[in-house]
């Protein structure tokens, strides 16, 4: 996935507040570089119809599969970071977040999820952190902005 896929998906999550399968389907993308295709299956209004078919742009083969649901399941969010990021330590936790506004300027605040993602290292780095409205919203958050930070093109 490139620098601005990932800028997208990222500009999605940070405005989402729950399950979302349009998401979910781009992670899938970016976890099997595979792309989403009709196969010829239309509504009573001969609109396509999203029959997550999946196609392996290098060899052609194919998967007939709904995308996992990445944005609801902690589980799955974490088998996510563990494929994409393998032995990096990572934590979730409950936090106060920025909610939106009063009326007179002043932030308001309501739960929300905060996690990290640390790679493994002696030399302590620096985690990614992300907050979301839920767990696994902060989980692939801090992901999406891991991988962002391991691109070759951000690092110029």
């Amino acid at each position: 996935m490139t620098t601005p896929e990932l800028d997208d998906l990222i500009g999605r999550l940070e405005v989402c507040t729950g399950p979302d399968r349009e998401i979910d389907a781009e992670l899938m993308r970016l976890e099997h570089d595979w792309e989403e295709r009709h196969i010829g299956a239309t509504d009573e209004n001969d609109t396509p119809v999203k029959d997550w078919v999946w196609v392996n742009r290098a060899t052609g083969e194919w998967r007939s599969t709904a995308p996992l649901h990445f944005t609801e399941s902690i589980d799955a969010a974490l088998a996510l970071v563990e494929r994409k990021l393998p032995g990096y330590r990572w934590g979730v936790s409950s936090a106060p977040m920025r909610t939106g506004f009063y009326p007179d300027g002043k932030p308001s605040y309501g739960e929300g999820f905060k996690a990290h993602l640390t790679e493994p290292s002696a030399l302590r780095p620096m985690p990614t952190i992300a907050s979301g409205a839920t767990a696994p919203l902060a989980i692939l958050l801090a992901l999406l902005r891991a991988l962002k930070a391991q691109t070759p093109e951000s690092s110029s």
